[in-house]
């Protein structure tokens, strides 16, 4: 940030702050992210109506504008751009008590410290609002573990179902878990010398075993 009155001493305050704005909205972290969502898309003409107010020299527009993108930055926890609008507007609203003009030094400042918190503003929320939406390596993770341990757990039900009317199906079954899970061969080696032995009984005692240490309550 330069050194004028709309960019000095920013350096402290945060460009966002997602917890703060989380916690006034009662933790609902879901109610946040949608007002995030649709700050972004008004983040992206910030610049453009005040330009367009600052062009028919309409101060009064230019200063309602700064007012409700400094209410909406401080929603959504853009502390930053809120503090800038906030200095931006009191600029404004100082120039229309003394009915003077805004020069163009005073008006490229006030657009570069605008420019730059806008960007910064949108950099921060677009990299949190990816964070939310992807799972994190771990969750993934266990997610696909999650999934790998429920499909065991199914295909040795339904060999249990096949052992237990001695169908000799339960056979092929079995080379197709052997298949599947490749991971689990040392496991499954004593429930395949039952089924290479046609000992249905012991294999059902061996099934039930694998059933119940793959059991989520095991």
């Amino acid at each position: 940030m330069g050194n004028d009155a709309f960019s000095t001493g920013l350096d402290i305050v945060p460009v966002l702050d997602t917890a703060g704005a989380i916690t006034l909205m009662d933790e609902s972290e879901e109610l946040y992210l949608e007002i995030a969502q649709a700050y972004v898309i008004e983040l992206a003409g910030l610049l453009a109506s005040l330009e367009t107010a600052l062009a028919r020299t309409d101060l009064t527009e230019a200063t309602r504008t700064l007012h409700t993108f400094k209410g909406l930055s401080l929603t959504v926890g853009a502390q930053r751009l809120s503090e800038i609008c906030r200095r931006c507007e009191l600029e404004l609203k100082t120039l229309l008590a003394e009915s003077r003009t805004l020069d163009a030094a005073t008006h490229s400042k006030m657009t570069s410290a605008l420019q730059e918190g806008t960007q910064q503003t949108a950099a921060a929320l677009e990299t949190y609002l990816k964070q939310q939406a992807q799972p994190t390596a771990m969750d993934a993770s266990s997610s696909a573990q999650g999934q790998h341990d429920l499909a065991l757990l199914n295909d040795l039900r339904d060999l249990r179902h096949l052992l237990a009317r001695s169908d000799l199906a339960a056979l092929d079954r079995f080379s197709a878990l052997q298949t599947t899970y490749s991971d689990l061969a040392e496991p499954l080696k004593q429930l395949e010398l039952s089924l290479k032995a046609f000992d249905f009984s012991q294999a059902m005692v061996q099934c039930d075993e694998l059933i119940r240490k793959c059991s989520p309550l095991a």
